[in-house]
């Protein structure tokens, strides 16, 4: 039998995806919770929770502070090579029975995913987690935790190519293809149900989706709550997007939000991305979404 996960550490508690995660781990009051972060952050966390300034790039350092923890949960940011190394080597070192890796978006066990630059880090990350975890002779485990988008955040931040206030939507591609979205909520309570089910979530990737959709869809329920009248209509082409990005990396002129494209090519190209084969949303009892209840994520924004 695996053994029960109550203490819990988490890297990256103050990200897009560690804050909505950390939020529903202290909403269960079930686990003891400590946070690694970088040594001189000032962020304040609620009382109780234990807070471990470290050294990403120290594995000893990340070893010490994860000794007596069950499950580690890392969400750094994915374009940072080196915790995504460190911290499942420190974890295996530490004795940490589960580990989850900073994914929580596309999944990266796609070859073609894993060769785009923004990505690289993370499918590294995940080769090597898997041998560091195969070598520990089942000691340590994982769960790769695959949602799609973030259906909330994509409309807050025009990520989804539709800007809400402005009603300015850039399509990719003309807006067809489908991919999976959950919402910041829905991954938290998801993490949640990952370590309260570690025999069913053992070495494997899990696939979460509160819908499926397109662009074209999305823009159609925008309209509904916003009106259907004003917009403005932009194209741009995911091939061409791509081929840009790569001059620029090539050239070393590149910065965040050429890099960010990568992510836009992955979602709106169906050569990189789709929706999910088979889901887990059964498993870990995750909500499908309908059309109304994407509205209400959409009118919770306006």
């Amino acid at each position: 039998m695996p053994p029960v996960i109550k203490n819990v550490a988490i890297a990256g508690a103050t990200s897009t995806t560690g804050a909505p995660i950390f939020n529903a781990l202290i909403a269960t009051n079930i686990f003891h919770l400590t946070v690694l972060t970088r040594k001189g952050s000032k962020h304040i966390f609620p009382n109780g929770v234990a807070v471990k300034h470290v050294d990403y790039s120290s594995v000893p350092e990340l070893t010490e502070a994860l000794k007596g923890q069950d499950a580690l949960i890392n969400t750094t940011n994915i374009v940072e090579s080196i915790p995504q190394i460190n911290l499942i080597d420190a974890a295996v070192a530490a004795g940490v029975y589960r580990y989850l890796p900073s994914e929580y978006g596309l999944n990266n066990n796609k070859p073609e995913i894993g060769e785009l630059p923004i990505f690289k880090a993370a499918s590294e990350g995940l080769k090597h987690m898997r041998e560091k975890c195969a070598a520990s002779g089942g000691a340590t485990t994982y769960t790769d935790v695959h949602n799609g988008g973030l259906l909330d955040w994509g409309f807050e931040t025009g990520f989804t190519g539709i800007l809400l206030h402005q009603r300015v939507i850039t399509l990719y591609d003309e807006g067809c293809n489908e991919i999976a979205y959950t919402t910041r909520e829905w991954l938290g309570k998801a993490i949640v149900r990952v370590l309260t089910h570690p025999e069913e979530t053992a070495n494997r990737p899990v696939y979460i989706a509160n819908t499926y959709a397109n662009q074209k869809k999305l823009f159609a329920l925008s309209q509904e709550v916003v009106g259907d009248q004003g917009w403005t209509v932009k194209h741009l082409n995911t091939d061409v997007m791509f081929a840009e990005s790569m001059t620029k990396l090539k050239s070393g002129d590149i910065g965040m939000e050429s890099l960010l494209d990568f992510i836009h090519v992955a979602d709106n190209n169906p050569k990189y991305e789709t929706r999910w084969e088979k889901d887990d949303n059964e498993l870990l009892s995750i909500p499908r979404f309908s059309d109304e209840d994407i509205r209400a994520v959409i009118k919770r924004l306006v």
